[in-house]
């Protein structure tokens, strides 16, 4: 990724720059361009932020400038021939936007990761779609989303140059499709009892609170086992279901 850098001169001193950007060299290194910025970056600044305004996959900057200038808008010219892809999130059990939460891409063994922010900078707020950069590739092995409510996502074998919405909980039935295990958990909502029932072993069941407090801890070693829930307050839960090769997780309520 490259860097843009605001600055609160005006640029009416040559030997001070008004605002920088850095072309990311891909070895650990970076280019400034030879004026510093932009032609006509100059107005002072304070605040930038990032997205993608025209929905083609490459990010545009947009500079808030102070004593009431217009903004700026930086246009991305690159040379479109890479691929890419846009992940948005939306919480059920975290918060709706999904911050805190770490997204994971791999494609041909390689991993890229994003940290998804609020507040990134002073008076700007960057574009809620996290960015990732594939090259030539046109498939990503998988997309992973470790929410802060501890619940992961996974979706495989997506295709490049699209933006992708995971909601939280809503992809579990790909990960058990992949590992070949079926269970089924019933009653939810439920007053007392949850019955849970598996294809593989179930070698460990865990409840925690939405603060990840854990609640109950058990190892059945058995296809099929009921917890009981009855002393439980009211509301949402996560309930983590160990089998064999799989960790499958669940939104419970206590009603």
């Amino acid at each position: 990724m490259d860097l843009y850098v605001s600055g609160s001169l005006n640029g009416s001193d040559p030997s001070h720059i008004s605002a920088a950007f850095y072309e990311n060299l891909s070895n650990g290194t970076y280019s400034q361009l030879n004026n510093g910025s932009f032609s006509g970056d100059t107005s002072e600044s304070y605040a930038n932020a990032i997205g993608d305004i025209d929905n083609d996959g490459y990010p545009e900057i947009i500079v808030g400038n102070s004593n009431n200038e217009d903004i700026f808008l930086w246009k991305n010219l690159s040379d479109q021939t890479n691929n890419w892809l846009k992940v948005n999130l939306q919480g059920t059990i975290s918060n709706k936007q999904g911050v805190g939460s770490v997204i994971e891409i791999s494609t041909n063994g390689q991993k890229q990761y994003r940290y998804t922010l609020c507040g990134e900078g002073f008076l700007a707020q960057n574009s809620d779609s996290e960015f990732f950069g594939l090259g030539n590739t046109l498939t990503v092995d998988y997309v992973k989303v470790k929410w802060l409510s501890g619940i992961e996502d996974i979706i495989y074998n997506v295709s490049a140059n699209q933006s992708l919405t995971i909601i939280e909980n809503s992809t579990l039935s790909t990960g058990l499709g992949k590992a070949k295990n079926y269970i089924e958990i019933y009653p939810i909502p439920t007053s007392k009892t949850i019955k849970i029932k598996s294809e593989s072993i179930i070698t460990k069941i865990r409840v925690y609170d939405t603060m990840g407090k854990a609640l109950l801890d058990t190892s059945p070693y058995a296809l099929n086992h009921e917890i009981n829930i009855e002393n439980f307050l009211k509301g949402v839960y996560i309930l983590k279901v160990q089998l064999k090769d799989i960790e499958v997780t669940r939104k419970i309520i206590k009603d």
